[in-house]
């Protein structure tokens, strides 16, 4: 037989176990990489409610807050696809499942800020969200709104202001879940909003 020809009987008579070889190595191979080198959870992780969902803005604001802490870029996440509808603000372009999304990372303590209106902080208060004071913080003299359980940093008359879309000219707080986990990132936040005032 002639190479080609060898090569024609493997396929035809060797194809399927061959694949099915391929694909079991495959999965073996994910598995082993999934389960023994799993990706790293952020170091600092904030959620833009109701702003205009612009990636590119968000890398830059991460690109930007990870150069002010220190913190590696990778473990930075400043995320704006967060658009949900809620009792009293009935958005055209919300998705349920991004409501969803929000409250199952909410309550996984996924998030260590959200910069969010008072009203919509106050709802999430309402189903059982509860806020870090800012007397655990160091706010260098911003603006701390503190009422009703809701305690947050004012950004209305801070830099950041500028990347963000308050068509309504509703106020802006950041808030700091009590179920985020990194404490010392959310201070080095506080600076970076700071810094940007």
């Amino acid at each position: 037989m002639s190479l080609k020809e060898k090569i024609e009987y493997i396929v035809m008579y060797y194809k399927w176990p061959i694949l099915g070889i391929c694909a079991a190595i495959g999965l073996m191979v994910f598995l082993v990489v999934h389960f023994c080198f799993p990706a790293k959870k952020p170091e600092f992780s904030c959620a833009l409610i109701n702003q205009r969902i612009d990636y590119g803005r968000d890398c830059e604001l991460e690109s930007d807050f990870a150069n002010e802490s220190g913190i590696d870029l990778r473990y930075v996440d400043i995320d704006s696809d967060y658009n949900i509808s809620y009792p009293g603000h009935e958005l055209e372009d919300a998705n349920t499942g991004i409501f969803d999304k929000f409250f199952i990372r909410y309550s996984n303590g996924e998030f260590d800020a959200i910069i969010t209106t008072v009203d919509f902080a106050k709802y999430c208060q309402s189903v059982g969200a509860v806020y870090k004071s800012m007397d655990e913080y160091d706010t260098k003299g911003l603006s701390v709104y503190d009422e009703d359980g809701i305690s947050g940093i004012d950004i209305s008359d801070t830099g950041l202001m500028d990347s963000l879309d308050n068509k309504d000219d509703e106020k802006l707080i950041v808030v700091f879940p009590t179920e985020g986990r990194h404490h010392e990132a959310c201070q080095k936040f506080i600076n970076f909003i700071l810094k940007n005032t």
